[in-house]
């Protein structure tokens, strides 16, 4: 749902800074992010000739780097938000997973969905923090955390 609602935007943006590099420029970002490899290393994969050199000099290019940039935001708001979600999904059912971690995984995802408190609001949407909540508490905030979660991810 995220990826979907963001994916216009970083088009748009995406195009907007990726207008001024040339295709070799592009590959080399694309290299660096999506592989995370080195700068050197990008510039050979993208082509360039001595590409030690080419590296270190693209990544000095103002152009170049808002281009990193925009490459980063767009894999962060596309395939690794879906994995993070998968993640603390699997966490969240997964029956050997301890309660700890899957009351880590609720709150995130809560967090995530605009149930806690943020830094500029006043009152929270729960009334208790996860972690201190009684075992009678902390079952039922599971099962309503679980009928939430389903109705985001379904």
């Amino acid at each position: 749902m995220v990826q979907l609602l963001f994916q216009p935007l970083l088009w748009y943006y995406n195009t907007a800074v990726n207008n001024d590099l040339s295709d070799i420029q592009k590959e080399f970002v694309r290299y660096l992010v999506r592989e995370r490899c080195s700068a050197s290393k990008a510039a050979e994969n993208a082509g360039y000739a001595h590409p030690r050199q080419r590296g270190y000099e693209l990544l000095r290019k103002p152009n170049i780097a808002r281009a990193i940039r925009a490459e980063q935001q767009a894999l962060l708001n596309g395939d690794l938000t879906s994995i993070a979600f998968g993640t603390l999904k699997d966490v969240m059912q997964n029956p050997k997973s301890p309660a700890n971690a899957k009351v880590a995984a609720s709150r995130a995802v809560l967090e995530a969905a605009g149930f806690f408190k943020r830094a500029d609001e006043d009152t929270p949407l729960l009334e208790k923090d996860p972690l201190n909540m009684t075992a009678e508490e902390l079952e039922q905030f599971v099962l309503e955390s679980r009928a939430k979660l389903n109705v985001l991810v379904n």
